[in-house]
């Protein structure tokens, strides 16, 4: 019988006797982290970062708007406003999200030519 080659991370032991023995040589310490348990509160300038490196915890930000928006507030009848929280959503999607691209050298400059499944092409473009 041939073991698995230990990869970057992973050790293998030849018996769950040494793997047991082994695992009571570990010690784990574990840095405590700021917990945020609402959307709104994530956005909250002294809100612990889900990352770092992002310097916020906004993923995105996008604002489509069609047409003289403000003004059509102005000429409204009525206008209704609030506030609307949504609880967290995750969906499982039955078809993957993906896109092709290829990098294209032309005479008018490079250009990226892109393929995707995904129906809202306009919120990829940059």
């Amino acid at each position: 019988m041939s073991l698995p080659t230990p990869t970057h991370g992973h050790l293998y032991c030849r018996t769950l006797y040494v793997a047991e023995d082994a695992a009571e040589l570990v010690t784990v310490e574990y840095d405590e982290l700021g917990a945020v348990t609402a959307a709104r509160a994530a956005l909250e300038p002294d809100a612990p970062l889900l990352h770092e490196d992002a310097g916020s915890n906004v993923a995105t930000d996008r604002t489509f708007s069609f047409g003289p928006v403000e003004q059509r507030f102005r000429d409204a009848a009525h206008v209704v406003t609030g506030r609307y929280d949504f609880p967290r959503y995750s969906s499982v999607p039955m078809e993957c999200y993906s896109v092709i691209a290829q990098w294209n050298e032309g005479d008018g400059g490079p250009s990226v030519e892109a393929w995707a499944n995904f129906h809202g092409p306009f919120s990829m473009v940059r």
